[in-house]
C-alpha cells in the first residue's frame, strides 16, 4: 500500500495530492471488519510516515506536507527522483518475497513483536509480489523438520505465547532479570523462579529459554509454553555467563547407513567430520561436538542431541561418547519393551510415566 501511495500523490506543487483522494485511490486495501474512519485514519498516518521518511526540511525535498487549521491536507513530491528514490526501497524482488513468506509462516513464533511489527509492510510486499505471480509458496516448499507434512495451505506459525517471547527478547538485549512461574519434573525448580536469561532457542519443537537459575546459580532451559506470568524485574542484578563454562568437547563416533551420512555431514551438528567407508552401504564417522553440562551435576546433557539422533532409528549406532550412547541404549531397551506383544498395558504405561523422569537423570560420561 505504501508504494501505491507514494506512486499516486503528485511531483510539483501544481500536482499536489489531497489525503482523501489518496484514500479514495487506496480503498480497495481497507479491510473486511474496519471502519471507514479506521482505514481513512490509517492512509493518513502513512502519508505522514512517507513524508517524515522521505522529506528533507533544510533542502525542501521529499514528499512535501502542506495543512492549515480548517483546510484539507495535501501532499506533493519536489521531484521526480525523490519520489522514485522512495519508491525503490519498496520494491522488491521474487527471492525476498520468498524468504519474507517463508520467514513469516515458520520462524513468526520466535520473533519479539518489537522486531515482527517492523516488517508489516515487508509481508506485505511480499504476499502481494507472490499472489501477483501467482506462486503459493506452501505448494512449492513444505517446511516439516519433524518429518509430518503440514497441512495443505496452512500460512500460520505455530501458536506460541508471545507475550511471554516479547518479554524475554526484551530482557536478554537489555540484560534484565525475569520472574515467572513453573511447573517441573526436577526438584526446586517448581514456583516462582528469578533467572538472568541467557538465550531464547528453538529445540525440538520447543521455544525454549536458557537462563541462570539466581537460587541456585546453575544454568537450566525452561519451556516457554510452561512458564506462566513472565515479567521482567529490575531491582536484581543481572548475571552474564559464558556459556562455554557450561559445555564439553565430545568427539561423536557414529557408524550409520549411507543417507544418513549425507544428512549428518551436511548439517551444523558438528565439525572436523571424518568419514570411513566400512562396506558398501555402511560409514563411519567421527565429529567434534558441544555438549551441554547438565544442570544439575557436570555430566553430559544428552537430551536434545539422543532427540536427534533417534530420528534415524535403525539405520545408525552411536560407538562415542559413552554418554550419549548409553542414552541411546536406554531409550532402545524401553522402546522395545513398549512394542514387545508380551508388555501389558500396565507395564507400558509404568515405561511411559517413568520416561521423563529417567531422561531427567544424567548418564555420567566414562
Amino acid at each position: 500500500m505504501i508504494t501505491e501511495a507514494a506512486s499516486f500523490i503528485g511531483v510539483g506543487g501544481d500536482r499536489k495530492t489531497r489525503v482523501s483522494d489518496v484514500v479514495a485511490q487506496l480503498w480497495g486495501y481497507r479491510r473486511q471488519e474496519q471502519s471507514d474512519d479506521a482505514f481513512k485514519k490509517d492512509v493518513e498516518r502513512l502519508c505522514k510516515r512517507i513524508s517524515d521518511e522521505s522529506a528533507d526540511d533544510v533542502e525542501q525535498t521529499g514528499l512535501i506536507r502542506l495543512a492549515a487549521n480548517g483546510c484539507p491536507t495535501y501532499y506533493y513530491w519536489s521531484d521526480a527522483d525523490s519520489q522514485l528514490d522512495f519508491i525503490e526501497k519498496f520494491t522488491i524482488t521474487t527471492p525476498r518475497a520468498f524468504a519474507l513468506n517463508f520467514l513469516k509462516q515458520h520462524v513468526a513464533a520466535i520473533l519479539p513483536k518489537s522486531l515482527f511489527s517492523q516488517l508489516d509492510e515487508d509481508f506485505l510486499l511480499a504476499e502481494r509480489k507472490l499472489k501477483y505471480q501467482g506462486i503459493n509458496l506452501s505448494d512449492i516448499l513444505d517446511f516439516s523438520p519433524f518429518g509430518l507434512s503440514m497441512p495443505g495451505g496452512n500460512d500460520s506459525a505455530p501458536v506460541f505465547d508471545t507475550d511471554a517471547v516479547n518479554v524475554v527478547f526484551e530482557a536478554i538485549v537489555k540484560q534484565q532479570n525475569i520472574t515467572f512461574s513453573y511447573d517441573s519434573i526436577h526438584s526446586g525448580y517448581s514456583g516462582d523462579l528469578l533467572i538472568s536469561p541467557q538465550k531464547l532457542r528453538f529445540l525440538s519443537g520447543q521455544i525454549q529459554v536458557l537462563g541462570l537459575v539466581h537460587a541456585d546459580q546453575r544454568l537450566k532451559h525452561f519451556a516457554l509454553r510452561k512458564m506462566q506470568n513472565v515479567v521482567s524485574v529490575t531491582d536484581t542484578d543481572f548475571i552474564a555467563v559464558k556459556l562455554t563454562d557450561y559445555q564439553h568437547q565430545r568427539k561423536l563416533v557414529i557408524r550409520c547407513h549411507g543417507w544418513v551420512k549425507d544428512i549428518l555431514t551436511e548439517s551444523q551438528q558438528g565439525t572436523q567430520w571424518q568419514v570411513s567407508k566400512v562396506n558398501a552401504t555402511v560409514w563411519q564417522l567421527s565429529a567434534q561436538i558441544v555438549m551441554p553440562k547438565h544442570f544439575q551435576s557436570d555430566n553430559d546433557d544428552c537430551f536434545y542431541i539422543a532427540n536427534y539422533l533417534s530420528m534415524f532409528a535403525d539405520s545408525l549406532q552411536v560407538l562415542e561418547p559413552a554418554s550419549v550412547k548409553q542414552e541411546m541404549q536406554r531409550r532402545i531397551r524401553k522402546q522395545a519393551s513398549l512394542y514387545d506383544a508380551g508388555t501389558s498395558v500396565a507395564e507400558a504405561l509404568t515405561v511411559l510415566t517413568n520416561s521423563p523422569l529417567e531422561i531427567a537423570n544424567p548418564v555420567k560420561e566414562c
